[in-house]
């Protein structure tokens, strides 16, 4: 089995995942100045008792259940511990919290099983972990958003660097009211100095950005107290997805193209190549200077800060998707003609493991992209409730679905390439995508998505 996989996520706005939140779920809130919480009630062997509670990485959580069994899972959709799959019941929960967001807990017994009652012990405690240093914002492949989480106070502020490209437009969006942005260029430019909107809900800021490189988002609060917010940013079109950029492709059995351009003093030209995680690029440019940038937004070589120009590059790629490949003159450089070959060689990375599919906070579907030869089967597992709504379609090849339980909802053998049906029961699905004999090799995109 070997694949190729490429993640993109649907992010909402200050969403929080639906994957971690089946419909009748409670939240749990503690009172002020508390640090737990106790809730009750009764389950019996039909269904479960599902709670909802919003915390932030670093922190501990300390779960306690006088009776039936416990199942928790993060907001990405992964399961910390499953009480449904263990010989005897789960009772308690004491660890580290790995990510910020809302937590669903689960209070189950066995199919059959009389109605019992319980009780529920929540506990929230230490802080969370803080930005001491600046954090890269990076987009998934695919898409011009990202939403992070921080605590700010008056003492601190968090600081975030983004990468993105002269002419385009960003939206910053800060759901804590009495917080400020200040947005600086890569030349230190302050294009927002400690920004407030005047609003009820979410402070939007919107800005054309002057040049391309690094840009710094500052997070500020102008009180004592340590506050949580979450911050939402996003660009418009990168270059790749424009008629300005020019896509390289290599002849049927190259591996490299030679592109050629002139450029005045200030111009840039720009490219788009795609290609895979573990293969290797080389560039090499004769004139002007270099700029690489790769799918998910991250610089792997920057001539446009650098003292000398930059004209070669050679490196291992880390993703999968379309690498950005910019040419630029700086203004005080005379006009020039330029020559660019760019070469790929190697084998890409490839998964031959079962791959679990997770869902980042706000996410409701993800879609994967892979290659499989003849008669070969890639297998991914995907954590989801009972009474959830799941539609699965894949294109050029068969899809197979099975139950926690074991029981086919999809058969490739039946032909099957989509399905869309509410979950029988809580726990981990399996999705396998198959190539029949004699068919060769097949690409294929997988599309998953989970509401309800």
């Amino acid at each position: 089995m070997k694949r190729v996989i490429v993640l993109t996520i649907l992010l909402l706005m200050f969403g929080t995942s639906v994957l971690a939140q089946p419909s009748t779920a409670e939240r749990v809130s503690f009172a002020a100045g508390a640090t737990s919480a106790t809730v009750s009630g009764t389950v019996d062997g039909t269904g479960s008792r599902a709670y909802v509670l919003y915390a932030f990485a670093g922190q501990r959580m300390d779960l306690t259940l006088n009776a039936a069994s416990l199942t928790l899972v993060s907001p990405s959709g992964i399961p910390l511990v499953r009480g449904t799959v263990t010989a005897d019941p789960v009772h308690a929960y004491n660890d580290i919290l790995p990510e910020t967001g809302d937590y669903t807990i689960l209070v189950s017994i066995p199919s059959g099983t009389g109605a019992t009652n319980y009780s529920l012990t929540i506990s929230i405690t230490g802080d969370a972990i803080r930005k001491t240093d600046a954090e890269r914002i990076s987009f998934q492949p695919g898409m011009t958003g990202a939403v992070v989480n921080g605590w700010v106070s008056q003492s601190s502020s968090d600081k975030y660097l983004l990468y993105a490209f002269a002419g385009q437009n960003m939206e910053i969006a800060l759901d804590l009211l009495s917080a400020s942005i200040t947005l600086i260029s890569p030349t230190g430019t302050v294009l927002i100095d400690h920004g407030t909107v005047d609003t009820d809900f979410v402070q939007v800021f919107n800005q054309t950005l002057p040049q391309t490189g690094d840009y710094t988002i500052q997070v500020h609060e102008s009180g004592t107290a340590l506050l949580p917010y979450t911050l939402d940013v996003s660009v418009d079109a990168l270059p790749g997805e424009t008629d300005d950029v020019q896509r390289i492709s290599f002849a049927p059995g190259a591996i490299s193209a030679t592109v050629t351009g002139a450029l005045n003093p200030s111009d840039t030209a720009s490219y788009v190549l795609r290609a895979f995680a573990g293969q290797q690029m080389s560039i090499t440019l004769n004139a002007a200077t270099l700029t690489v940038v790769s799918p998910s937004g991250v610089p792997l070589v920057r001539g446009t800060v650098t003292a000398e120009p930059v004209r070669n590059f050679s490196q291992t790629l880390p993703e999968t998707g379309d690498y950005r490949i910019v040419v630029s003159l700086a203004p005080t450089q005379a006009a020039t003609n330029y020559s660019l070959t760019t070469t790929v060689t190697g084998a890409i990375i490839r998964h031959e493991e079962t791959e679990r599919i997770s869902f980042a906070p706000g996410a409701v579907s993800a879609i994967l992209t892979g290659t499989i030869t003849d008669a070969a089967m890639d297998n991914y597992v995907l954590y989801a409730f009972a009474g959830q709504s799941m539609t699965v379609t894949v294109e050029g090849a068969y899809l197979t679905v099975v139950s926690p339980s074991g029981s086919p909802l999809a058969r490739a053998q039946a032909g099957a390439t989509t399905m869309t049906t509410t979950l029988p029961e809580t726990g981990d699905y399996r999705v396998s995508v198959s190539n029949p004999s004699g068919t060769g090799t097949l690409n294929y995109t997988l599309t998953v998505s989970i509401t309800g």
